[in-house]
């Protein structure tokens, strides 16, 4: 199985995806649309032939590779993941959200499709 899109919104620095929401043509996703209003998230696909990431200091690559570590199953997204800079924020205890990550996954081999389709693959 090999990881193709990783999807993020409001976990850590990756807010959401303001290029896309400022975009009158954009194609908004049922599952985007919160009750305060569209967020899309921010879309990251895995080239199968990059080895490595490369950015300047702060500018979200540790972020990213969290998020591919709870997509993985390997640590939980906890509250205190979500992004201090989204407008969603808050510290009210009735107001605390956690920050969506999510993925997509190619399907290399048989075996993988039946063991798939055996587990609870949603998480929350």
């Amino acid at each position: 199985m090999r990881l193709t899109r990783v999807y993020v919104r409001f976990f850590k620095s990756f807010n959401f995806d303001y290029e896309r929401r400022a975009n009158e043509k954009a194609q908004r996703a049922t599952w985007e649309i919160l009750p305060e209003g569209w967020y899309p998230h921010v879309r990251l696909d895995v080239d199968p032939q990059i080895t490595a990431i490369v950015g300047a200091n702060e500018s979200g690559k540790s972020h990213l590779l969290d998020a591919i570590e709870c997509v993985m199953g390997e640590r939980e997204v906890t509250r205190s993941d979500f992004c201090r800079y989204s407008q969603l924020f808050s510290v009210e205890t009735d107001e605390v959200r956690i920050p969506d990550v999510g993925a997509v996954f190619m399907v290399t081999r048989q075996a993988e499709s039946e063991l798939l389709a055996t587990l609870d693959v949603t998480r929350r």
